[in-house]
């Protein structure tokens, strides 16, 4: 389940994020999803919302 859970992530990060921290970002997202375990349901729904947000700090630093 958590490799599976790491495959949906990397999808959705690279497909989200254009920037150069993005081997950074996908690595501390799973990070933080293998710390809160996250059931696969609640992640799939709530990885839009992190991954904005992700996107938006990284994008507003240029």
């Amino acid at each position: 389940m958590a490799l599976y859970q790491n495959k949906i992530s990397h999808n959705l990060l690279f497909y989200r994020l254009n920037n150069k921290c993005q081997e950074y970002t996908f690595n501390y997202f799973v990070n933080y999803l293998n710390t809160k375990k996250q059931k696969l349901i609640i992640f799939q729904v709530q990885t839009l919302y992190y991954l904005d947000h992700f996107s938006m700090a990284f994008n507003n630093k240029g």
